[in-house]
């Protein structure tokens, strides 16, 4: 009995250090990937989903165009981050071109396969996670074992509360499920302690053996989440994901960093993301021929912006906030648009002209108390993509105008 009690030690013993070996290589892996790609939070692209789709970090390369001081903190910083930033970006205007519907019919199902899959795992990461790091703190503060023991009851219950508030799946329903898992998994180690501190004073071991716990239990989640990302990115691949396409946005976007210029031109646009408006390091956008049917109020944000090109695109009329960026826009193209005829009246008479009309009639809704968006607000519109609009035979060929109030040939 003795010896089958000895051998069923040394098994539990083994199995705990290979549990331990393996955590351990996992954390290495974990700290690796976090090196590789950035601590900053990236909207749809985690550190975990770029390695899974096998980006690869870019260097900012010295141009023109790619002084620090221009460029979106997340473009500025860690070169993993800004591939993530850029990928994320290159996805948006994936879904805000023709070829979205296509890329939907034929992956809608496994998204909704694997969405919620992906939702649980990533709440159980976090849980987990945020619980051990919670227990962390606790191992150098043994006294908040009691606090969160007696605070824990009713913590939970508002949790329960604002949970039984929230639809299911949305995204403020993970978050809410995530402090609830948090809190239930510290709860449950310091009751654990409070049971022992009836017999005996609580010992740093004890406190550890449970964040341990906890620790091993955060790897084998994120080692589960990394795993249904990676799956996830096949399977879109295999069924096809516009991989070609959100490659050359790609690609675009990375050019863009090294020379100023974003050429967008052809890529059977619908609509801009907002997204797009946050990188103020663009000189040159070229939106030419696609099938843009009006830019945002965001556009202002672009403050490096010099010349802008939307060619070809079913335009009719311009933001009136454009007027905010005459001191460095320089070029505006809208050939090939079926304006309106007050907006095709002030681009004939030039940049100049739209810019002070646009300024005044920004002045006089002031007045009057229709003042336009707040620059604040300017993200604020909804960013998906707008219905393909009739096709529109009235075509309008003009030439481009500077700040002056001559024509610039096309040559």
């Amino acid at each position: 009995a003795a010896r089958k009690a000895g051998d069923g030690n040394s098994a539990a013993n083994r199995k705990d250090d290979r549990c331990d070996k393996e955590s351990s290589s996992f954390d290495e892996e974990q700290l690796a990937i976090r090196e590789k790609w950035g601590e900053d939070e990236v909207p749809g692209m985690s550190p975990e989903r770029a390695e899974a789709l096998g980006l690869q970090p870019i260097q900012l390369e010295q141009g023109y165009a790619s002084s620090q001081a221009d460029l979106h903190p997340l473009l500025a910083g860690h070169m993993g981050t800004r591939t993530r930033f850029l990928r994320h970006i290159a996805e948006l205007l994936l879904q805000n071109s023709t070829h979205w519907d296509a890329i939907e019919s034929r992956t809608r199902e496994c998204k909704e396969e694997f969405g919620a899959k992906l939702a649980t795992a990533r709440v159980n990461e976090k849980a987990y996670s945020a619980a051990a790091a919670v227990m962390r703190k606790i191992m150098d503060r043994p006294s908040q074992v009691n606090v969160w023991a007696s605070s824990c009851p009713a913590l939970l219950r508002g949790k329960e509360r604002d949970l039984a508030l929230q639809t299911p799946g949305s995204k403020m329903y993970n978050e809410v499920l995530e402090e609830k898992m948090r809190m239930e998994l510290v709860y449950e180690a310091v009751t654990e302690l409070v049971v022992i501190a009836a017999d005996r004073p609580v010992r740093i071991g004890d406190i550890e053996s449970r964040y341990q716990k906890l620790h091993k239990r955060a790897s084998f989640a994120s080692q589960s989440l990394f795993a249904l990302e990676r799956s996830f990115a096949q399977e879109l691949r295999r069924l096809g994901d516009g991989a070609e396409v959100l490659d050359a946005f790609d690609q675009a976007l990375h050019a863009s960093l090294r020379n100023g210029t974003l050429d967008l031109a052809h890529k059977e646009l619908l609509s801009l993301p907002m997204e797009l408006f946050q990188l103020s390091h663009v000189e040159i956008l070229d939106l030419s021929g696609n099938h843009i049917t009006k830019l945002p109020p965001a556009i202002c944000q672009l403050t490096s912006l010099k010349k802008l090109y939307v060619n070809g695109n079913k335009i009719t009329s311009m933001p009136r906030e454009l007027h905010r960026m005459s001191d460095h826009l320089s070029l505006v193209s809208l050939a090939d648009n079926p304006l309106n005829a007050e907006t095709e009246q002030l681009y004939v008479t030039g940049l100049s002209s739209m810019m002070k009309q646009f300024r005044q009639t920004s002045l006089e809704n002031i007045y009057k108390g229709k003042a336009g968006p707040r620059e604040s607000d300017l993200f604020s519109e909804d960013s998906e993509r707008v219905q393909r609009a009739e096709l529109d035979l009235v075509n309008t060929t003009l030439p481009e105008y500077d700040l002056g109030d001559g024509p610039i040939s096309p040559g």
